[in-house]
């Protein structure tokens, strides 16, 4: 069954289109690191501001009333770029190393993002925790976020 459904990937005439024409790849792909761009961008503002680095003249729930909403249409390009970006050849990355990290990195990430790390920006209650919360919070965001873009970095190389 999973052969199968690799074969018709890999044969459909859209996907084939997309994977085959001179700028098909290229502009998923360009696609793709926009929004991972938009994504670790508004994360680490978030981060910035949650461990006091940065942004200090605005609350945290005030900075997510602004950033959440451009996280989340980042995330969605992201997810639905790099569906397209897989979905045309999936027997090569279902092989690849770097490419499994990077899905394992990516589940935690959206599992921590969507609970833990949402609660604490858009409650309000981020600026209220202990410093030393913040700065946990802040480095398990970062390194799953930065863990996801690394991974996916060296899916061409090894």
């Amino acid at each position: 069954m999973l052969e199968q459904f690799l074969d018709w990937c890999y044969s459909t005439p859209v996907l084939a289109l997309l994977r085959d024409t001179r700028f098909g790849m290229p502009m998923s792909q360009s696609f793709h690191i926009f929004g991972i761009t938009v994504l670790l961008g508004s994360t680490v503002a978030f981060n910035l501001r949650l461990t006091g680095l940065g942004f200090s003249e605005t609350t945290l729930k005030a900075l997510a009333d602004d950033l959440w909403p451009w996280a989340k249409r980042a995330l969605t390009l992201t997810l639905f770029t790099g569906l397209l970006v897989f979905i045309v050849d999936p027997r090569r990355y279902l092989v690849n190393g770097p490419f499994r990290l990077k899905m394992l990195l990516l589940i935690a990430a959206l599992a921590f993002q969507f609970t833990i790390f949402k609660q604490v920006v858009t409650s309000g209650e981020g600026d209220r925790l202990p410093m030393s919360r913040r700065w946990l919070i802040a480095g398990g965001s970062l390194l799953l976020w930065f863990g996801v873009g690394w991974s996916g970095r060296f899916i061409g190389f090894l």
